[in-house]
């Protein structure tokens, strides 16, 4: 038999099937309906071609260069998995959110492209996105596990903008006040404005709220709340109370573990779960404004013009899979935001429970935040220098 005469028969078995399956059916059993998520996708025999097909062509690449703020435990456990599974190689490129921006921005102006994937916090994409250095991502997503809706806590892909150009891989609730268990007793902070109480006058640490990164989240969950001026009132007042003030994530959280100061605001939510899990005496404070459930540094795109396409995409799509959001979300100890990522080790006041109360993170959350990083270069700018 030829390969047409094949092809033929095959369809022609297929919808005889169908039919015997169909008339089978109990009377008033509803057809059976394809997920949302999976609607226009292609059949298993389809996909899976596809996706074979852009494997080979990412291993003939060799490589996938990574923009990322992530750790380096958590770019050690992607590279090995990575190398493991498909053979190909991750080069990464780290920094802090802005100077990743800045760098690409700059890259791409002198028609340099070197960046395939960006791995960030939320306010880093709406800038890359404004300034079009993000590729589209949703037409890349091909793995039924990826795109099936009940493998996310949101019911779908969590897409953070409406284009649907960048993704949030984590899900953590965000506390912005950590105390010292030796110097701050539980109770003795319920809301934020008991922050303005003179006793914690030189006690109180703030990470860096003039630039993306947990200070600029905490004022613009803030914002949110009360919005802007009254946000700007409460940071004025805040900013009389001799504050620290740092960038580096790590020496913020030390500082209040090691007691210099007794109050952490706007702990990294990283830094807090190596060292809560080093039993150093930190705790998260309830406060109750609530919290935000953020993508913190997950949010994760492809750039307009990737140097290695292919390797882009099956990154991407690896990344968003139980396999590989499982070694990233067990290397970042934080809260994935698919329904089957790892919880252990994952500090606990990091998942938003029933009756907590949040907000949730999304594009217009990080468009305002540049309303408020302007409003926090002004009352904190000069401290930062």
């Amino acid at each position: 038999m030829n390969r047409k005469a094949s092809i033929v028969a095959l369809v022609l078995v297929g919808s005889l099937l169908a039919a015997a399956c169909a008339q089978s059916l109990p009377v008033g059993t509803p057809e059976p309906t394809v997920p949302p998520g999976l609607k226009g996708i292609p059949a298993r025999a389809g996909w899976q071609e596809k996706w074979d097909n852009t494997v080979a062509l990412a291993r003939k690449e060799g490589e996938v260069v990574y923009y990322t703020t992530a750790a380096a435990e958590t770019r050690t456990a992607i590279a090995e998995a990575m190398n493991k599974k498909f053979g190909i190689g991750v080069e990464f490129v780290t920094g802090r959110g802005p100077e990743l921006s800045a760098r690409l921005q700059k890259e791409y102006s002198g028609g340099v492209f070197i960046a395939d994937v960006v791995n960030s916090g939320g306010g880093t994409f709406t800038g890359l996105k404004q300034a079009g250095l993000l590729g589209q991502l949703e037409p890349l997503l091909v793995l039924p596990d990826v795109l099936e809706p009940k493998s996310w806590i949101t019911g779908g892909v969590p897409f953070i903008d409406r284009e649907r150009m960048f993704i949030g891989m984590l899900a953590v609730y965000e506390k912005y006040v950590a105390r010292n268990t030796d110097l701050v007793k539980e109770g003795e902070i319920a809301s934020y404005k008991d922050l303005l109480n003179p006793k914690w006058k030189g006690k109180m640490a703030l990470f860096d709220p003039t630039a993306t990164g947990s200070g600029a989240s905490m004022v613009t969950f803030l914002a949110r709340l009360w919005g802007l001026d009254r946000t700007k009132e409460f940071l004025m007042a805040l900013a009389n109370q001799d504050l620290g003030l740092t960038r580096d994530k790590r020496l913020h959280a030390e500082w209040t573990a090691k007691g210099k100061y007794a109050i952490s605001l706007a702990p990294n939510p990283e830094m807090m779960a190596e060292f809560i899990d080093l039993k150093l005496p930190l705790a998260h404070v309830k406060i109750e404004e609530g919290g935000m459930v953020n993508t913190v540094g997950g949010a994760i795109g492809i750039t307009a013009k990737p140097a290695h396409p292919n390797a882009s995409q099956v990154f991407i799509n690896w990344m968003l899979s139980k396999e590989g959001h499982g070694v990233y979300v067990s290397s970042v100890k934080l809260t994935g935001a698919r329904v089957d990522a790892p919880t252990d080790g994952i500090d606990k006041n990091m998942i938003a429970r029933p009756g907590d109360k949040f907000i949730q993170a999304d594009e217009e959350f990080f468009i305002l935040q540049r309303d408020v990083i302007n409003m926090t270069n002004q009352i904190f700018g000069a401290l930062m220098k």
